[in-house]
């Protein structure tokens, strides 16, 4: 049977802790523990079976358990992702997955809570203190099945109308462990592959 995993971590875990080629590093910051995975040769990716860059797994309590230290670590996950973007320029935020099945609908929930602040400029902007915002846009691409349209294709014929500097790609992960449901986040620098996780591999 394979273990099935979208975790660099765990991939780590199951292809060995050795492995040359991977740099690890781990910290706790503000109440959450931060693991670093860097893939650096083609070699190492083969046997993690992912693509070489860096790969951020934040671990931490629910965040309905205390909601005194919620913004603390909110903001140090911001830390991480903002590491990764580049200073300016337009961000693209895109929630995949189907909203309507709860295990697949972290990609578009996420963004139904991003503010787009693309098309605001000027007075407006001025005026309600958003001058100070990078412009953001933001879309979900639902699934195949309900579109007819792949992800990638979805994704590019945005991308060559508004010529983001960065795109987000918000999507649910599969993990081989239950304990790390609902409180385990991966940040990564090296794209996904939409319906992986279901061995249903999509273009992307």
């Amino acid at each position: 049977m394979e273990l099935r995993t979208d975790l660099a971590l765990e991939a780590r875990e199951i292809a060995g802790e050795n492995i040359k080629g991977v740099k690890y590093s781990r910290e706790e910051k503000d109440g959450i523990e931060i693991e670093k995975l860097v893939v650096k040769t083609d070699r190492a990716g083969q046997l993690l079976k992912k693509p070489k860059g860096t790969y951020i797994t934040i671990e931490l309590p629910a965040l309905t358990d205390n909601f005194e230290d919620t913004d603390k670590r909110l903001l140090a996950i911001g830390d991480e992702i903002r590491a990764l973007l580049p200073v300016n320029g337009l961000v693209l935020v895109a929630g995949l997955g189907n909203i309507e099945i709860t295990p697949d609908a972290l990609g578009p929930k996420s963004t139904n809570k991003v503010l787009a602040t693309r098309h605001i400029d000027g007075e407006i902007a001025r005026s309600t203190g958003l001058d100070k915002l990078r412009p953001v846009a933001v879309m979900n691409t639902g699934v195949t099945g309900q579109t007819g349209i792949e992800t990638k294709e979805h994704l590019l014929s945005v991308v060559k109308v508004i010529r983001p500097s960065a795109i987000i790609v918000i999507d649910a992960l599969a993990s081989r462990r239950l304990e790390r449901l609902g409180c385990t986040l991966q940040i990564s620098n090296t794209g996904i592959s939409p319906g992986a996780g279901v061995k249903n591999h999509r273009a992307i």
